[in-house]
């Protein structure tokens, strides 16, 4: 049986497929109180993040096609998406299998391997493929528990249109160990249309060995999905295996154009993280004579005893409610809503796009968040996915141009990185006016990064800064590298000594630390200066100074930054007299 507010083909998880993208990060600062993720539908699919208050909503980095239908893991570590990525990099057309993203490094790791397949002509085929539906992690994110449905439909090409029939549909339950892919556990497999309710919702409840789903009942003379608990182990999948956590109803009644009846599904458990409280979705469906009536819905809350169930929000007429999710403290809840409209006959959702609205926890207070929008998926421990990086300080802060090839230590907060295989992986770069420096990850505290020598050949300043990887949120402001110019050393002088009154002449200054902007000063005073070399210069010393006798200063002296004067040697200017 499935919720009459849509075919059976269409799934409440994933979207259309779309293209492959790689999202950009904003460079938006995130408050307190816990990341919001959740779809936005369009020509393509983006997976976004917001803040409670509504502020800072942008897009989340993911190397995904189509990253949709996210899930928080309980320890708010890891998120769990669906996406029609194909082994070979390409998009399937239909099929959409779960995959981890690991918001700390970026990376992403494909659990469920569901392929999509084609037998026949283009003009005349059956095509095989699976949408991973639902998805749930246990407390510790060990395991991951995932409900798929398994499609199987004839398509027929006939006077210029596609014609489907869908010769086989059923879900699929499986629980996976996010390390050991391999060993899963199939709890239900190929249970046709009844029994698990097409995987409209999923949840796991902290710390117990429970999972809480939509099961198709008979309360009556009719069925209806009432929300139970199973274990998440293998054998059969049957009555003996859950227990009932809500009591949905059908019943007939004498409607305005026949025999009417009413039947109610009970979807999107979610479990509170505090007090395991279940908050779901309850639509009551109504057919009056055979004309399918608006779709009416209510939040409501149950005990996991099954005790105390309540509506505590009821949908506006026209309205429709599908996803929903946590805060942190359970003091409210993170929804999605948009309006029905009728398709042959049928109640849908939605007319455009659903928007995100929080809602207190009693029921009270509704706001819009964001939008358009829907499966929003609230971070149960609260801190965000993007992190940005700051840097406090860097050390060296000045070296000389010239020097050797130097390691530099970057120290802040909010660095990335692998903290296996001895510091080493997917880090946090350090960047060079820009560009990523060779780096390092020692801790969320500290980055080390290899700066080449052929970096500091020439004096200036360098902006330092780190940049996340994805998703971290870029670049944060920069530190100043000053390379300076060395301090000159002189050594000796060629000549040393000169006669009174004698004509001008060139002067060897013979050192270290020499740079193309040195200048050689006698007295203080500049001389016209040539750069030999790091070692050597040559210094014009006019007939003027040597019109005197006694002993003359001479420095060497580099500009900034850095740089300076040498200590003086001394060039003697010999009288007349000393001569005779």
């Amino acid at each position: 049986m499935t919720r009459s507010s849509r075919p059976f083909w269409m799934p409440a998880c994933p979207w259309v497929p779309a293209f492959l993208l790689v999202f950009s990060v904003i460079g938006i600062s995130y408050a307190a109180g816990g990341a919001i993720l959740y779809n936005r539908f369009g020509d393509t699919v983006t997976l976004r993040q917001v803040n409670p208050d509504g502020s800072g909503d942008t897009q989340v980095i993911v190397d995904l096609p189509s990253p949709q239908c996210p899930t928080w893991s309980r320890d708010g570590r890891l998120v769990s998406l669906a996406s029609p990525l194909a082994p070979d990099g390409s998009v399937y057309p239909n099929t959409f299998n779960a995959f981890v993203f690991d918001p700390a490094t970026g990376t992403v790791r494909q659990i469920t391997t569901w392929p999509d397949t084609f037998t026949g002509t283009p003009e005349n085929y059956t095509e095989d493929f699976t949408w991973v539906f639902s998805k749930a992690f246990e407390s510790d994110s060990r395991r991951l528990a995932v409900v798929s449905m398994r499609y199987v439909v004839h398509w027929l090409y006939r006077n210029g249109q596609y014609y489907n029939e869908f010769l086989e549909f059923f879900p699929i339950f499986e629980v996976y160990d996010a390390e050991n892919l391999s060993a899963k556990v199939v709890v239900g497999e190929g249970l046709n249309s009844g029994a698990l309710h097409q995987g409209d919702g999923l949840d796991w409840v902290p710390d117990k060995e429970l999972l809480i789903c939509p099961w198709v009942v008979t309360p009556g003379s009719g069925p209806a999905t009432a929300l139970v608990a199973v274990a998440p182990v293998k054998g059969a999948l049957d009555a003996g295996r859950f227990r009932k956590l809500t009591a949905p109803q059908f019943f007939k009644y004498s409607g305005k154009y026949g025999v009417g009846v009413c039947y109610d599904q009970d979807f999107q458990p979610a479990v509170g993280p505090v007090s395991n409280r279940v908050v779901y979705v309850r639509e009551r469906d109504c057919i009056d004579g055979g004309n399918p009536l608006p779709s009416s819905l209510s939040v409501r809350m149950v005990n996991l005893d099954g005790t105390g169930d309540r509506a505590i929000y009821s949908v506006p007429a026209g309205q429709y409610i599908s996803h929903l999710s946590w805060a942190p403290d359970e003091s409210k809840l993170v929804i999605s809503r948009g309006t029905q409209e009728v398709t042959n006959g049928w109640p849908m959702p939605y007319v455009g796009a659903p928007n995100i609205y929080l809602l207190n926890a009693n029921g009270t207070g509704l706001r819009q968040i964001a939008g358009p929008g829907d499966y929003p998926a609230w971070n149960p421990l609260g801190p965000t996915i993007l992190r940005f990086p700051s840097i406090s300080d860097i050390n060296p802060a000045t070296v000389g141009a010239g020097d050797k090839a130097f390691s530099l230590t970057i120290t802040g907060k909010n660095f990335h990185g692998s903290e296996g295989a001895g510091g080493l992986g997917r880090v946090s770069k350090v960047l060079w006016n820009g560009s990523a420096l060779p780096t390092r990850y020692v801790s969320p505290a500290t980055l080390v990064a290899a700066v080449p020598a052929a970096a500091i050949k020439a004096p200036g300043n360098v902006k330092i800064s780190v940049s996340n990887p994805p998703p971290g949120g870029g670049a944060s402001g920069t530190a100043t590298l000053t390379i300076g110019n060395p301090t000159p050393a002189v050594s000796s002088l060629s000549p040393a000594s000169a006669g009174e009154g004698a004509a001008a002449f060139t002067l060897t200054i013979t050192g270290s630390g020499f740079c193309t902007s040195s200048v050689a000063k006698w007295n203080g005073t500049a001389l016209v200066t040539k750069f030999a070399s790091a070692t050597k210069l040559q210094a014009s010393v006019p007939a003027a100074d040597l019109t005197k006798p006694g002993a003359a200063s001479i420095t060497a002296f580099n500009p900034a930054p850095a740089g300076g004067a040498s200590k003086p040697l001394t060039f003697t200017v010999s009288s007349q007299r000393e001569g005779h």
